[in-house]
C-alpha cells in the first residue's frame, strides 16, 4: 500500500479511538494511552522518520525543562525552526525529498514545541479577555498555578483553565496527541489539558449539527472531484512537453482542475482531523466561552453543566462552502487553516511588532513559507498571497467608497471570483505545488504569462486606484 492509502487508514482510526479516549478515566489513563496510541500510529505511518520527530520533542522539552523560563522559551523558537530547516536539508541531500507523513509531523511538533515554551512561560497558553467579561458583568474564573501535576475537575460547573502542568508526562502527551499530529488543526496545551483532565463528559452532537460543522454534504463532492482530477489531471503532467505544447485554454482548465484536486484532498483531511476531535471532545466549550481556531475561548464565565451549548469552533480547520465561493482573497486567506493563522500572528507577528507592523507582516511571512517548505514555490505563493491581499483590500475601498461601476453587482462578484480563483489560486496555487525554478519557469511561459499579467495588472489598478478614491473623497470634503 503507498503512503497516502496508508495515511488515510491511519486518520480513519482515529474517529473511533476517540470514542474510547470519552470511557478512559479523566487524568494519566486517558492521557497515557492517549500518547500511546499517537506513537504506534507514528509508528506505523512514518516509519524511522519518528525517531527524527522524537529527537527534535526531546531536545525541545530538555530546553524548556532545564534553562530559565525567561531565556528558554527563544531558545526553544530558535533551536525548533532550525531542526526543521536542516532535517529538510539533509533529507533533499541524501533522500531528494523528505518523506511526506513524517515532514508534516514535524511541521505540527514544530508548532507545538513553540507554543509549549510560551505556556510554560506564562503559566498559561490562552489568556482570556478577563477585561471583556467583567465589563459585561460576567464573573471569570480564577485561574490557579500548579507546575506539579494537573488534577481532574468534578463539580456541577464547567471548568475552563485546568492548571496548567510543567509535569514532563503532561508535556510529552500534548506533543503526540493523535489528533492533528499529521493534519492539523493546532491547538494550544491548555485545550490539550481540558481534554485530558475535565471529568465531564462531553455530549456527541446531534447529526445535523455534525452533518454542519463537518461539512459532511461536502465529503462526496471532494471526493469525486479528487479522483476526477488524480486519474486525469496527475500533477506530473503539467511538467511534461505534452502540456507545455497545449492550448492556453487546456492549460487553464488544467490546472484549475488540478488545484481543485489538491483541495479536495485537504478537505478530506480536514473533515476526518474534526471529526477526530469531535468524538473525543477535544476543543469542545460552551458556546458562551466565544472561541476562536487555534486559541480557544475569549471569554470564561462560570456555566452550569445542564446549561452548556458545545462548541468545536477551537479545532476549526475550513469552512469548504464559503471558502469555494467566496469573492473576496482576504476572507479565503482567514478561512484555509485558521488555527496555524492564529499562531503565526500570535508567537510572530505580536512577537516582532515592537519592530513596527511592516516588519512585524513580513517576519510572519517568511516564517510561514518557511514552515510550509524550502522549495521556491511556496515562497513566491506566499510573497503573492500577501501582494493579493493589499490589492483585494484596494479593490474593496475603491467599490465601496465611489461606484465606479455601473455594472450588475452579480456580475462584478463574477467577475471578482474569476479574477480570484483564475489568477490568484489556481496559477499560484499550481507554482505552490511545482516547487522547483525550472517547472515554475515553464509553466509561466507556457501560459504566456497570463497569470503574472493579470496579477500585476489587478495590483496596480486596485492600488493606483485606491490613491485617486483617496484623493478624490478628499477634494470633496474640501469642497
Amino acid at each position: 500500500m503507498n503512503e497516502s492509502g496508508v495515511f488515510v487508514i491511519s486518520q480513519l482510526l482515529t474517529i473511533p479511538w476517540g470514542f474510547a479516549v470519552k470511557l478512559l478515566s479523566p487524568g494519566s489513563q486517558r492521557r497515557n494511552l492517549t500518547t500511546a496510541f499517537t506513537l504506534m500510529l507514528l509508528a506505523v505511518t512514518c516509519g524511522w522518520q519518528v525517531v527524527v520527530a522524537l529527537i527534535s520533542s526531546i531536545i525541545s522539552l530538555l530546553i524548556l525543562t532545564k534553562s530559565e523560563s525567561q531565556i528558554g522559551y527563544r531558545l526553544n523558537f530558535a533551536f525548533c525552526f532550525v531542526y526543521l530547516g536542516v532535517t529538510r536539508y539533509v533529507y533533499y541531500c541524501w533522500y531528494t525529498e523528505p518523506g511526506l507523513l513524517g515532514d508534516i509531523t514535524l511541521m505540527f511538533l514544530t508548532l507545538k514545541q513553540v507554543s509549549l515554551g510560551f505556556a510554560i512561560k506564562d503559566r498559561v497558553s490562552v489568556q482570556p479577555l478577563r477585561s471583556s467579561a467583567v465589563s459585561s458583568g460576567i464573573t471569570t474564573e480564577k485561574y490557579e498555578d500548579n507546575s506539579q501535576s494537573t488534577g481532574s475537575v468534578n463539580n456541577n460547573e464547567f471548568h475552563y483553565l485546568v492548571p496548567i502542568s510543567t509535569n514532563l508526562s503532561d508535556l510529552f502527551g500534548y506533543l503526540y496527541c493523535y489528533v492533528g499530529i499529521m493534519s492539523g488543526p493546532f491547538y494550544t496545551y491548555q485545550t490539550y489539558l481540558d481534554m485530558i483532565y475535565n471529568s465531564h463528559t462531553v455530549p456527541f452532537p446531534s447529526w445535523s449539527t455534525t452533518r454542519q460543522w463537518l461539512g459532511l454534504h461536502f465529503v462526496p463532492v471532494s471526493l469525486a472531484a479528487y479522483t476526477y482530477a488524480n486519474l486525469y489531471c496527475p500533477l506530473w503532467y503539467i511538467r511534461t512537453p505534452a502540456f507545455l505544447g497545449s492550448s492556453l485554454l487546456y492549460k487553464l482548465y488544467y490546472s484549475y482542475i488540478t488545484l481543485l484536486s489538491y483541495r479536495a484532498r485537504m478537505y478530506f483531511v480536514f473533515t476526518i482531523s474534526q471529526a477526530a476531535a469531535l468524538t473525543c471532545g477535544l476543543g469542545a466549550y460552551p458556546s458562551v466561552y466565544k472561541c476562536r481556531p487555534g486559541r480557544g475561548p475569549t471569554l470564561t464565565p462560570s456555566v452550569a453543566i445542564s446549561d452548556v451549548q458545545w462548541n468545536y469552533d477551537t479545532v476549526k480547520s475550513v469552512d469548504v462552502g464559503v471558502f469555494e465561493t467566496t469573492t473576496s482573497f482576504r476572507q479565503i486567506m482567514r478561512l484555509w487553516n485558521p488555527s496555524i493563522q492564529w499562531w503565526m500572528a500570535e508567537f510572530v507577528y505580536k512577537k516582532a511588532i515592537v519592530c513596527g507592523s511592516a516588519l512585524a507582516a513580513m517576519a510572519t511571512l517568511v516564517l510561514s513559507a518557511y514552515w510550509h517548505g524550502l522549495a521556491a514555490g511556496t515562497y513566491i505563493a506566499f510573497i503573492s498571497a500577501a501582494i493579493a491581499t493589499i490589492t483585494d483590500g484596494c479593490w474593496a475601498v475603491i467599490r465601496l467608497k465611489q461606484r465606479l461601476f455601473v455594472i450588475n453587482e452579480r456580475l462584478w462578484l463574477a467577475i471578482c471570483w474569476s479574477i480570484i480563483h483564475v489568477f490568484y489560486i489556481t496559477h499560484f496555487g499550481v507554482i505552490f505545488l511545482l516547487g522547483d525554478w525550472s517547472s515554475i519557469i515553464n509553466f509561466i511561459r507556457s501560459t504566456h504569462y497570463i497569470g503574472i499579467i493579470g496579477f500585476i495588472t489587478t495590483a496596480v489598478l486596485g492600488i493606483v486606484g485606491r490613491f485617486a478614491v483617496d484623493i478624490l473623497c478628499q477634494r470633496k470634503k474640501e469642497v
